[in-house]
């Protein structure tokens, strides 16, 4: 049944797969292993740029600008949109669950692939996942912390207006604290986070929305002329009062 995304009135029939491309349904398996010829950093820089691009301020769903990032991207494609119209490849809930699974299996440092500009296996068989019985949650989760991992991308997607996803991550730390159980084992999810990562969720979330003002006028344009420069360098945060071992951690971790 299509399916009206919400704010641009755009009526979307059903997301591009790999079973639609190639007539079968490919497993989770098989997607990471997709997922594993591509550099982590490749990936995350790919789905960073997409979802600025198609999701990042306006409401508004460019169904066009859409089809320009699969000619890009995936070439082999838009021969699949161009037989149902109303078809999309890119869509954020895959953006998430391509580049969370990249984060939690990662990092991957081997060789690009040769052919780098072709990522239709990868973004059609991420949509297998979705178009399963069990969906990308349940198929070859080894544990239950693994299950729960996998979660993010079933359910953030929803939130359309970029300052609820900005800000959520950081309330959903400072709530954290209420969940902590009277009895048994005790944890701190703030403290965990900065042992990781080297700053607090108080640094850390302030600074991600400082850097999503670069993004504000962001498009295609921009990214085509120069996609290295879509990237945060460690000049970016040269003016805050952070120490140089945060910056460190921040630009590395």
């Amino acid at each position: 049944m299509p399916i009206q995304h919400k704010g641009s009135g755009i009526i979307v029939e059903t997301y591009l797969t790999y079973e639609q491309l190639s007539g079968r349904r490919s497993t989770f398996s098989e997607f990471h292993a997709e997922l594993s010829r591509y550099p982590s950093d490749v990936i995350l820089r790919v789905c960073s740029a997409l979802d600025i691009l198609l999701f990042g301020w306006s409401p508004r769903f460019d169904k066009s600008l859409h089809d320009r990032l699969v000619q890009m991207l995936c070439p082999v494609a838009p021969e699949g949109i161009k037989r149902g119209p109303l078809k999309v490849l890119f869509h954020r809930q895959v953006l998430l669950l391509v580049a969370k699974e990249a984060l939690r299996t990662g990092p991957n440092t081997g060789p690009q692939p040769s052919v780098t500009s072709d990522m239709t296996r990868l973004f059609t068989m991420a949509n297998d996942q979705f178009a399963t019985d069990k969906g990308p949650t349940e198929e070859g989760a080894a544990s239950t912390m693994e299950l729960i991992s996998r979660f993010m991308s079933v359910s953030e997607f929803q939130f359309a207006h970029p300052a609820i996803r900005l800000s959520r991550p950081f309330v959903m730390f400072s709530k954290f604290a209420e969940l902590v159980p009277e009895e048994g084992k005790q944890f701190n999810i703030p403290e965990m986070f900065e042992k990781e990562t080297g700053v607090s969720p108080e640094v850390y979330f302030p600074l991600v929305m400082g850097c999503m003002t670069k993004y504000v006028n962001y498009g295609l344009e921009q990214f085509s002329s120069a996609p290295q420069d879509f990237t945060l360098g460690f000049e970016w945060f040269k003016d805050t009062n952070l120490s140089k071992e945060q910056l460190g951690n921040l630009c590395t971790g």
